[in-house]
């Protein structure tokens, strides 16, 4: 301030001393006398004004102009501030303020403008104006004219056209267009418009929000578009329905704002078909289901709801153009999910009947197993010669869904996406859509490391033989052996200069779940794949694990993860330690199937069932532990066949089988002679030579059944000797010390049958004959070998009327000892014959019976018949079973067959307890956590309690992890934790809390917590007031929490609110009424406090009592973001614009 003052210097030397100086100094700051300079120069004094005005003015100030006020009559009627104080502010004729004397009685009128400089003196200028209008006021109006759907196979076009039937130009046009069943796709700056796709969690509803960015004049009229994609919904299936309602929202040039909301139901396509019944059709042109949680995706992303909205929006898109419709399955459940994407199942039934064929399907999961669960499946027991352990289980397998015949064989085609938020589940979806130019022209092969030469040679020669696949299918190919590096910086250097630009990348060599070892780690991502998105084939051990895995750690973002994140289109890895020899067999037999016009997860679908039918443990193994990331129709490049929504073509029954196998084909490198049939495989039994044999399937029609398979004529035999086979050892692709089982020197010939046959029963009723012919046979002690070349087979089947047509349990899964109740039902639409039913229990995926439960004849059958059967599961040990009838005739044929699958032991957990606190807190505070997990299963759990803290950006500031291990039936365990804020930014944050055990997730549970922040709050306003009721917008420049409304009262008054709804939409976030004059009547305090995004818009409604201060103003930017009055009408029904009420959100 002015006056004297003193400036002290002080100074301090090494030793201690300390020296200082004052000096008087007088400040004397010339002292600001002078108010705001304010000259309106149009209109001029006692003008005649009309509609809505110009006004132009100039203000000046010494000091800077921090406010400038608009009134008529005294009342403020708009307001601009002014942060930086600028010394000279001008409305001018290029740039004025509309004044809209539209709505004004024809009189005199005293228009003022008042400036406030940064000391708070003001200055004034007024002009005294006279108003006179004749005829109506001039308003834009806006109507729906029009709105309209047409199909496009699986999905829809809308169209709305809106027309301006007022008499003023339309600003800020925005439209929203309901719909229920039937997700928008988003799109932006379409002819001046942007489309985005809002999902409305309350209501599992969907919206289309159009924003025009262009003014519509008077008599003018435009089309909006956008598209639309069917949603299967489960539990509770909504009927499809647009524009029910359409709210429409404007504003004028003076920004006087409208709002209406009409329903506008479109009853009829174009084509005036029902809109229910054109929705049926489009179900039916889809073998595409694109599946995800939405509730689950939001509760995982408290603070991402644009971020969600857009991935379901891309989901539409991708399932647009894949021939595909979304699936929103709102439970928890894998038991529940897998019956609808089943033979029968609700949306199985509802889809292409390609669907339910082999092969004919495919499945996206979009989301982690705290979306969609997964199966951690028991029962295996491998060991290793590299290692000590034993392989008992498969985490994260997407293996049961596509076993939709419960025979373990895979039927659909399964696809996951996979990310830790739904930016990134986005950017691999946008992925697939954008399809990066991949062309299956350039490939880069990569061959891990490994101390031991054999263990070595087996990833090198995997790595020689898939360059020569991809070679043969045209592809350049660069090769890579990491052996030949030194270093790990070496080895990573090479792949990145090798991975650019490449439309599949393949490595084989050892694996983690954060590596390929050791050249490349999770760390060392992003990697610029240039212009191409690839695919990825990582035949290692681990990769494939995305989570946390349960023996071997990782944490929650792995390698699959980001290779997807870096832009690859499908990543395909294992969750478990794999086979070796499995993997380059793997590899091997996938580039050589795989033609130009398939996808790339038909054929992996289909190596899995031909590996699959050998019922060899490792290849069993290799199964269920490789899944596919990313879109598993994407790959194909040619016309060909890949969609496949063609008319069904009549399967033939085939009687006879002449075979002619292909010569075999020796290659010698070191000691070993490798012998292998073109397009045949190679039998990989632990301890047993290696020998090619030649695989041929068959498919039979609907009631066809092969009886036997019998070898009528074997030629062409050839011999040769002295070749040395290598023996199949069971390698881990993980690291380990190497022990070799000595081999088999028996004088037996290997293999010691010329052939086996399996038929599988299919989803759809026809059933697929694996017939393995063993051409190839070798003396391990003389090292002799026969081949024989021509074979004919005849096939005995039978063609019978006689099915089970259902089977199915009473529950899903049963505690241990509970009966287990089995509804069959069985059909004979043919002649009358005798029937013997017989039913037996096995283990899932395996032969082996465990109990018989049923055998009867029925005599002379025909018609319809049905069983319930019962189990006594007493004494079983908890797993994996299936029932399974067979019919038979008076002759042992096999007239049909069914399995059901359940599970014996009940897995399940919820969380009971979890609570935050404090959850209003001062930074440094530490907030106590607890949480308390129980089993409310039948059988011990294992798995691992999470609790993250999330900020309003999405990211996880503090996560703590614990063990769960063993907790009996019944039981329960807590747990606790701290966080402390210190470090912490003030705002808004979720704590979360969730158990994950057998690769799926307990429900999460969760608190939002933040420091007390000032709301939003307009600031106090003016009178003159009066009760009413106040609807508006709101949109806060910050994420904050809600808690209770406070309303400025006028002075010596109540003003106070009475009732209050917040909505998004048309999803009412919050409503509440006040609770009269008793304790803190001045607030309406929320029964939950609301979270309210930063730049999201949302409606509110307010009823208030008493005099509270008004702003008056159509629209008012406060300090925590804008406020926008729509209406209000006083308690005596008269109605305004332009007041908005001065109030407090906190």
């Amino acid at each position: 301030e002015n006056g004297n003052h003193t400036i002290k210097a002080l100074v301090h030397d090494l030793a201690g001393n300390i020296g200082h100086k004052n000096i008087p100094v007088r400040i004397a700051n010339p002292i600001d006398v002078t108010a705001p300079q304010v000259d309106i120069y149009y209109p001029s004094d006692y003008a005649t004004v009309s509609g809505e005005q110009r006004v132009c003015v100039v203000v000046t100030d010494d000091t800077g102009v921090s406010a400038i006020e608009f009134l008529v009559d005294g009342q403020v009627i708009s307001t601009f501030t002014y942060p930086t104080t600028p010394w000279t502010v001008e409305f001018s004729v290029s740039n004025p303020y509309w004044w809209d004397t539209r709505f004004l009685e024809n009189k005199l009128y005293r228009l003022a403008v008042r400036a406030t400089d940064e000391t708070n003196k003001t200055g004034l200028d007024t002009v005294d104006v006279s108003v006179y209008n004749t005829g109506p006021p001039l308003r834009p109006e806006l109507v729906v004219t029009r709105h309209e759907v047409t199909r496009h196979l699986n999905m829809f076009v809308v169209e709305l056209e809106v027309e301006n039937q007022g008499t003023a130009s339309a600003y800020d046009i925005k439209l929203e267009d309901h719909l229920s069943a039937l997700q928008p796709i988003s799109r932006a700056n379409f002819n001046g418009a942007d489309y985005e796709a809002e999902y409305i969690g309350a209501t599992h509803r969907m919206k289309c929000v159009i924003t025009d960015h262009l003014s519509m004049s008077p008599g003018s009229s435009r089309t909006y578009s956008y598209g639309v994609v069917p949603v299967l919904m489960h539990p509770t299936q909504q009927q499809p329905s647009i524009g029910t309602p359409v709210q429409l929202s404007y504003r004028s040039s003076m920004k006087q704002y409208y709002s209406t909301e009409k329903q506008y139901a479109i009853l009829k396509t174009t084509d005036t078909v029902m809109l229910a019944t054109a929705f049926a059709h489009a179900l039916k042109e889809a073998d595409y289901l694109i599946v995800t949680n939405p509730t689950l995706l939001i509760s995982e992303n408290p603070f991402q709801r644009d971020e969600v909205d857009a991935l379901l929006a891309d989901m539409a898109e991708l399932a647009s153009q894949r021939t595909g419709v979304l699936g929103y399955l709102y439970v928890n459940n894998e038991a529940t999910f897998r019956n609808l994407i089943r033979p029968q199942g609700t949306w199985a039934s509802a889809l292409h009947p390609n669907f339910l064929k082999s092969l004919g399907g495919y499945l996206l999961i979009v989301g982690e197993i705290e979306i969609i669960p997964a199966r951690r499946e028991w029962g295996f027991s491998l060991t290793w010669s590299n290692s000590n352990s034993t392989t008992t289980n498969v985490p994260f397998s997407d293996h049961p869904y596509t076993d939709t015949n419960d025979n373990g064989f895979p039927d659909l085609i399964v696809g996951r996406i996979v990310g830790n938020d739904p930016s990134n589940l986005s950017k691999a979806i946008q992925t697939s859509i954008g399809g990066y130019s991949f062309d299956r022209s350039h490939a880069t092969v990569v061959s891990g490391t490994d101390g031991t030469a054999s263990i070595q040679k087996l990833f090198t020669d995997g790595i020689d033989n898939i360059e020569d696949e991809l070679k043969d299918k045209g592809f350049t190919v660069t090769k890579i052996h990491w052996s030949n590096y030194t270093t790990d910086a070496a080895r990573l250097q090479a792949f990145r200069t090798s991975a650019m630009d490449r439309d599949v990348l393949c490595y084989n060599g050892h694996g983690g779940v954060d590596a390929w070892c050791w050249g490349l780690q999770t760390g060392d991502f992003p990697v610029n794949f240039g212009a191409i998105s690839p695919f990825v084939f990582s035949l290692a051990c681990l990769t494939g694990s995305y989570e946390d895995h349960p023996t071997y750690g990782g944490g929650d973002y792995n390698i699959a993860e980001a290779f997807l994140n870096s832009s690859a289109a499908v990543f395909i890895g294992a969750t478990q330690v794999s086979a070796v020899n499995c993997n380059s067999e793997a590899g091997k037999w996938f580039f050589e199937h795989w033609d130009a016009d398939e996808t790339i997860g038909e054929v992996f679908t289909e190596l899995e069932r031909v590996k699959y039918s050998t019922k060899n443990t490792y290849w069993g193994l290799w199964v269920w532990e490789y899944n596919l990331y990313g879109d598993p129709k994407f790959g194909a490049v040619s016309t060909g066949t890949a969609a496949g929504l063609g008319a069904e073509v009549p399967l033939d029954a085939t009687a006879t089988l002449e075979i002619v196998v292909p010569d075999y084909v020796v290659t010698t490198t070191d000691e070993f002679d490798h012998v292998e049939i073109p397009g045949g495989e190679l039998l990989l039994e632990n301890g047993l030579p290696q020998v090619p044999y030649f695989t041929v399937t068959t498919e039979y029609p609907r009631g066809y059944q092969v009886q036997n398979v019998t070898l009528e004529e074997r030629t062409g035999l050839q011999t040769a000797t002295g070749l040395n086979l290598p023996v199949t050892i069971a390698v881990l692709a993980t690291s380990g010390d190497l022990d070799v089982p000595a081999p088999n020197q028996s004088e037996d010939w290997f293999p010691n049958e010329p052939y086996r046959w399996h038929v599988v029963e299919n989803p759809d009723g026809t059933s697929t004959l694996f017939l393995a012919l063993y051409p190839f046979t070798y003396n391990p002690l003389t090292a002799n070998v026969r081949f024989y070349q021509n074979y004919r087979f005849e096939i005995n089947y039978t063609e019978s009327a006689v099915i089970v047509a259902v089977l199915r349990t009473d529950k899903d899964a049963y505690a241990q000892g509970e009966t287990v109740t089995v509804d069959v039902e069985l059909n004979n639409t043919g002649e009358a014959e005798d029937v013997v039913v017989s039913a037996v229990v096995k283990r899932y995926g395996s032969d082996e019976v465990v109990d018989g439960l049923f055998l009867s004849t029925l005599t002379d059958f025909t018609g319809p018949a049905s069983y319930s059967l019962q189990w006594n599961s007493g004494g079983f040990e908890p797993g994996d079973y299936v029932v399974a009838v067979i019919l038979r005739d008076a002759e042992n044929n096999v007239l049909d067959t069914k399995m059901g699958q359940f599970w014996l032991g009940i897995s399940s957990g919820e969380i009971t307890r979890f609570t935050a606190t404090p959850e209003h807190f001062e930074l440094g505070d530490v907030i106590a956590i607890n949480m308390t997990f129980a089993n409310t299963g039948t059988v011990p759990l294992a798995g691992t309690a999470i609790v993250r803290v999330i900020d309003v950006t999405g990211v996880t500031v503090a996560e703590y992890r614990h063990n769960v291990t063993d907790l009996l039936p019944s039981g329960s365990i807590s747990f606790g934790d701290t966080w402390n804020t210190s470090g912490a930014a003030e705002g808004l944050y979720s704590i979360r809390g969730s158990v994950l055990y057998e690769s799926r997730s307990t429900d999460p549970v969760s608190v939002i917590v933040g420091t007390a922040t000032g709301g939003f709050d307009t600031g106090s306003g003016t009178y003159p007031s009066i009760p009413g009721t106040h609807t508006g917008l709101i949109t806060p420049n910050q994420t904050m929490l809600a808690r209770r409304l406070y309303l400025y009262p006028c002075s010596g008054t109540g003003g106070h609110a009475e009732y209050v709804k917040i909505s998004q939409g048309m999803e009412t976030l919050v409503e509440a009424d006040w609770a009269g004059y008793n304790g803190d009547w001045q607030n309406i305090t929320f029964g939950e406090p609301v979270v309210l995004e930063a730049n999201e818009t949302y409606s509110y409604t307010i009823t208030t009592g008493s005099y509270p201060q008004i702003i008056h103003a159509s629209s008012y930017n406060a300090t925590s973001g804008s406020i926008t009055c729509i209406s209000f009408v006083d308690v005596n029904g008269k109605q305004y614009e332009g007041w908005i009420p001065a109030m407090r959100l906190e």
